[in-house]
């Protein structure tokens, strides 16, 4: 196998850890289990949408790109502030 044929396979990897990431978030609020202002649901929100830029940069799909980068400075942002109520 090819170094860019490795490339590809570990890219559609972090792609599908991502979106499986975000779907565990939105699970977890939708029943209730963690609070939005958890550092599990913000996390998870956080790994999600970084992987999914790296997959999304990778095909070229730009729109994507723009949505995971906003969904990953609303998440750092919310973090950041939980964490300075929380003090």
């Amino acid at each position: 196998m090819d170094a860019e044929s490795l490339l590809k396979i570990l890219v559609d990897i972090l792609g599908w850890v991502g979106s499986a990431l975000i779907l565990i978030a939105y699970f977890l609020i939708s029943r209730h289990r963690v609070d939005s202002r958890s550092k599990v649901y913000q996390i998870f929100n956080l790994l999600g949408s970084f992987f999914l830029i790296g997959n999304t940069l990778y095909y070229q799909t730009y729109s994507v790109v723009a949505l995971n980068t906003i969904w990953l400075f609303i998440g750092i942002s919310s973090l950041l502030r939980n964490q300075k109520a929380s003090s």
